[in-house]
């Protein structure tokens, strides 16, 4: 019941920092467009009903069986399907669009939660020092390659002019570089940090953190920056509180916060938390629109456009910022609102069932270590911000989904749970003579 309450908390404080901040700020927005001066009453009813239904489906399909795959959905709905639900009740939206975001989530949320779990065993000893030697030698390129570009002469940290230093960042970058520095930021430094935490290494946790400020100040891509404290912050909450509990009130801190900043006179506040909580839900709002009344975009753009007889010459994202922006940039939206782009409603189909085939098996590698399953939710994080934000095939490949399922796979080595072989008995006679699960 407190967890109910919360999501309703969470819902009608996003609906206030709606209606008397954001219309206001950012109303020139394309994607804020269509706000009413007068709300309907009923519209903002149905949302709130909606929002408690939600979380009770996507809740009872994980009450049986701890899944780490259900941090995945709590971020979507709270980061993507609450603002939208907030939208939707104060525009001019058609039932359609939300319906197609809240049956996705619930899709999803069905096929992680009543799938079998399959323990996965872990990689030989000498590959996995192999592919830690491979993931060492990636950080240290990617940090070399920053450095000797003048990284250090382009250290900034004015939340102001990060989009100027990021142009002058781009200018430098090699071909394949931009998988490499969000695996080493999302992924390999992350994994670093939460592997020291759990031995109380100190030392080695606090130069991972310093690693990737030096990381956001040489790029200045904002979520860098955050990543690492918001993974300790779950981290170490968890001990004590659930997941769910976790993120109800951590997603309730995050927009009091703007709201106290911007109180004291720095509008970056509120900026912050339009660009981390509408945004996303404004621009798959957006796309809808757009995709709704015109040909899909069928991967235009792409290496497989001539597969899909694709009607454009540039991408979805592309041809949505010259039509609302006319100006060239990146408004990237997230997985649903980009499958709705390249293939309709089908397209939002295919993808949540290959992303929850994907979720599957991050639980089946996550299944033999359950001793640390509160620890390697931390690993989670940027990749599933990222997510909010991109396509399925740029979250798994860009943004480093893949990657992670690797890294869980090597952290399987050391924390995981193997069969211990009868030869192995005889030197534990305590074991007896049957197979034991022993913890590596």
């Amino acid at each position: 019941m407190i967890n109910i309450l919360l999501v309703l908390m969470y819902k009608l404080l996003l609906d206030a920092l709606f209606f008397f901040f954001i219309r206001h700020e950012f109303s020139h927005e394309p994607y804020l467009s269509q706000y009413e001066d007068n709300p309907s009453f009923e519209k903002w009813l149905l949302t709130s009903v909606l929002c408690i239904v939600l979380w009770l489906f996507i809740q009872s399909l994980n009450s049986k069986v701890k899944r780490i795959s259900n941090f995945y959905i709590l971020v979507q709905f709270f980061v993507v399907v609450v603002p939208s639900l907030v939208l939707f009740g104060m525009q001019d939206r058609p039932y359609f669009h939300i319906l197609l975001l809240c049956s996705s989530l619930c899709l999803l949320s069905a096929i992680v939660g009543l799938a079998p779990r399959i323990i996965i065993p872990p990689p030989p000893r000498f590959l996995t020092l192999s592919l830690i030697v491979i993931g060492l030698v990636g950080c240290v390129y990617v940090y070399l390659r920053l450095i000797i570009s003048g990284g250090i002469g382009r250290l900034n940290f004015d939340f102001y002019s990060v989009y100027e230093m990021r142009e002058e960042y781009r200018d430098i970058i090699l071909p394949g570089f931009g998988y490499l520095l969000p695996w080493v930021a999302y992924v390999a430094n992350i994994a670093f940090l939460i592997y020291f935490f759990v031995r109380k290494n100190w030392y080695l946790m606090f130069f991972i953190i310093a690693l990737q400020v030096l990381l956001f100040g040489m790029t200045n891509f904002k979520t860098f920056l955050f990543v690492p404290f918001i993974s300790l912050f779950l981290i170490i909450a968890r001990q004590y509180i659930s997941l769910a509990r976790v993120m109800l009130l951590g997603m309730l801190i995050v927009p009091l916060i703007g709201i106290v900043v911007t109180a004291f006179g720095e509008p970056m506040g509120i900026s912050l938390v339009r660009r981390a909580l509408f945004v996303p839900a404004g621009l798959h709002g957006l796309y809808f629109d757009y995709f709704s009344n015109m040909p899909s975009s069928a991967m235009s753009g792409t290496r497989f456009a001539s597969f899909f007889s694709a009607p454009y010459d540039s991408t979805s994202i592309k041809i949505l910022a010259w039509v609302f922006w006319e100006r060239e940039f990146n408004p990237n939206v997230g997985w649903v609102g980009d499958a709705y782009a390249q293939f309709n409603w089908i397209g939002v189909l295919i993808y949540t069932i290959i992303f929850g085939a994907m979720l599957m098996l991050a639980d089946n590698l996550v299944a033999s270590m359950q001793l640390k399953r509160k620890e390697i939710e931390g690993l989670f994080i940027g990749p599933a911000i990222a997510l909010c934000n991109s396509s399925l095939t740029v979250f798994m490949l860009t943004h480093g989904f893949l990657i992670m399922l690797i890294v869980l796979w090597i952290l399987n080595y050391f924390w995981g749970r193997r069969l211990v072989q009868p030869a192995e008995c005889k030197r534990h006679p305590k074991l007896g003579n049957e197979k034991r699960l022993l913890t590596v």
